[in-house]
Parts: C-alpha cells; structure tokens; sequence
C-alpha cells in the first residue's frame, strides 16, 4: 500500500495545482490488476533474493543499512530532498537481484531472473545478426541466423546475465559494485535499465520497469531499516532456486 500511496497522495485531493506524475484514484483502480498480475511475482521473487544474498553477505548488509539509515534521516527532514536513486548501494543491490545470477551449494542455478526465458514470433523473413559467431552442428561457424516468418525465438535473458564475454569472469559471483565501479557490462547496451534484459526491450519493453524498480527500492528501503537478515541455524533448511514460469504472455505474439 505505500507504493501505491506513493503514485497516488503527494498532494491533498482537494488542492487546485496541477499534479505531474501522479495516478488518480479511478485510473489506480483500472490499473491494479496489472499491477498484482504481471508486477507481483517478479518484484517479489526479485526481492526475496536480495535478501537471500544480504543473510549469505552480511559485511555488504551492514554497509547497506547504514547508507539507509543516512537517507532515512535525510527523508525525516524533509521528503522533497529524498530520492532512492541516490542511493549508491541500494540501487546496486537491485540491479543484481533483477540480473538474478548467483551460486548456490557450488551449482550454478538461474535466481528467478524476472522473465528469463520470453518468447517472440517473427512476422517477416529477417537474420538475426550474431555479436560472437557460434558453432552449427555441421561445424561450420556462423556470424548470423536465418528466422522465418512464424519461427518463435526464445530470449534467454539468464543466459545473457551470465555470459562472463559480457560481464567478466566473475559474472557468476555477487558483487554489486559492479555497478558502481565501472565493470558491470562490456558490450552493446540492450533493455532500458543497467544493460539488463530483465525487462525486454525496444517496442516490447515492459511497460511498468520504472515502477517495479521504484516498488523494489520502497520495500527494501524500509526492510532493511527495520530488521536485520541472517540464515537459520538449521542447516536442512537450505534453499535452491528453480526455473518455473508462473504466468506467460506467449498469446500476445501474432503475425498478420
């Protein structure tokens, strides 16, 4: 409920001044079922994994809590001064819950990375260029590959995140100073956010990526400055994440 009072009460219902930026109460309500649909389970899933790293990470917890509890003052004092995206470590964080790639018991598994595998149907003949060519099966190389018209193409976004050609040899390993150092991404910039898929790009970016983000920096703004994040004594408990789409957008694609 705060984040959607966010978008909603930043000024009084009865002030006459125009408001930019802000949802009325009917168009809150036409739009909350996108909000529980497509922007529950991925935020949350997204969250839950920062979490899980903050427990296994508790020096980076640390630092991170006292950079919130610097904001917090600063947002007591005054909330026209406040903004999350100035929050270095914060928004650190984030970028890789949303990226999702880690190691769990010395496997590799894919962290709930937020639509990692979308599909898309092609409408014409066209030939996907490649950035590194690939082996075929026949053992020739290739630089490009021909799709034709009515051929689903699956973007593998995980994949993406964990390409270490990409994103260096530790692509595998939680370090948010990734993005704070400079040493998050080599290559062309794809989706709209920190060089990430999470959210598509170009004319089917996710519509709501900016408020996914603004709901994730919201929940874990005020999660970490109230408790602390540890793992259970009890070493059976032990968590593994798994591949499973829950809903699919697979009925959007069509070609006339």
């Amino acid at each position: 409920m705060r984040v959607l009072s966010f978008k909603v009460n930043i000024c009084p219902t009865s002030s006459t001044k125009p408001q930019k930026a802000v949802l009325t109460h009917e168009e809150l309500a036409s739009q909350t079922g996108t909000f529980f649909i497509a922007g529950e389970e991925t935020t949350t899933s997204a969250i839950v994994f920062a979490l899980l790293e903050l427990a296994k990470h508790q020096s980076f917890q640390n630092e991170l809590r006292a950079e919130v509890h610097y904001f917090a003052k600063i947002k007591s004092e005054s909330e026209a001064g406040f903004n999350y995206d100035n929050m270095p470590l914060l928004n650190a964080l984030i970028k890789w819950s949303v990226a999702c790639v880690s190691v769990y018991n010395r496997l590799l598994v894919y962290v709930n990375t937020p639509g990692a595998a979308q599909e898309r149907a092609a409408i014409v003949d066209t030939v996907l260029p490649l950035t590194n060519p690939i082996r075929l099966s026949t053992g020739e190389m290739a630089d490009s590959i021909p799709i034709r018209r009515g051929q689903v193409v699956t973007v593998a976004a995980a994949s993406y995140h964990r390409n270490e050609v990409l994103w260096g040899d530790d692509a595998h390993e939680f370090r948010p100073s990734r993005w704070l150092d400079g040493t998050a991404f080599h290559g062309r910039a794809l989706g709209p956010h920190a060089n990430l898929l999470s959210f598509l790009g170009g004319q089917r970016v996710c519509l709501g990526w900016r408020f996914a983000l603004l709901e994730m920096q919201i929940l874990l703004f005020e999660l970490v400055e109230k408790f602390h994040f540890t793992f259970s004594e009890d070493e059976q408990h032990q968590l593994r994440a798994r591949f499973a789409n829950t809903y699919s957008y697979a009925g959007s694609a069509r070609w006339d």
